[in-house]
């Protein structure tokens, strides 16, 4: 399932979407899985041996293509991936695995720019606070670094679950303040079902 919303704030220009491909990841509440919910649940939080988080990084990567060309065709609006780095050092995290993964699947059309977001200081958990909380942490704690090479069609910021946008909208910040005028789009894997 692929739903497209249409963020506008300060940190965002008209028209940037947030593709989500499942609707109910909230293991919090209880809630059930979709299949990609379950599959990132899984890839963060269980101790799996890696041929199982390959098969979930294909499983996510293949989603996102999918997602990707029935949206845009083979003409994607975007020419850099960037992955959200992880919040804390534990556990594991698929967004830098699926940037690195799609440019190279993307057959030159997508460069992966990850490592041009810096991540100024180590952050806590984000799951447990409110949405002014998590602005108050991430106010400064990303910075993108003026090194992308050739021209800029855009950038693509790839991150496995939405709740309340808040580090997406900092990390675009970020990429903003470098790159005032490149377009950029945001992807996640998964949302939680309370933000429908």
């Amino acid at each position: 399932m692929s739903h497209m919303l249409h963020l506008k704030s300060k940190y965002w220009l008209e028209g940037y979407a947030l593709a989500m491909y499942s609707s109910s990841y909230d293991f919090i509440e209880g809630q059930s899985f979709t299949e990609l919910g379950e599959a990132v649940h899984k890839f963060k939080y269980w101790k799996l041996p890696p041929q199982n988080r390959d098969q979930i990084q294909d499983l996510c990567v293949r989603r996102m293509q999918k997602a990707l060309t029935e949206k845009f065709g083979i003409n994607l609006p975007f020419n850099f991936t960037v992955a959200v780095p992880a919040n804390r050092k534990e556990g594991h995290s698929i967004p830098p695995l699926m940037s690195k993964d799609l440019a190279g699947r993307s057959g030159g059309k997508l460069i992966d720019a990850s490592n041009s977001l810096v991540k100024l200081k180590e952050l806590p958990s984000m799951k447990n606070l409110r949405r002014e909380e998590k602005a108050t942490v991430l106010s400064d704690a990303y910075l993108f670094k003026n090194d992308l090479p050739g021209n800029l069609n855009g950038i693509l910021i790839l991150d496995d679950i939405f709740d309340s946008g808040t580090t997406l909208r900092f990390v675009a910040r970020s990429i903003s303040l470098t790159y005032p005028e490149v377009p950029k789009y945001v992807m996640t894997l998964t949302a939680l079902k309370s933000n429908y």
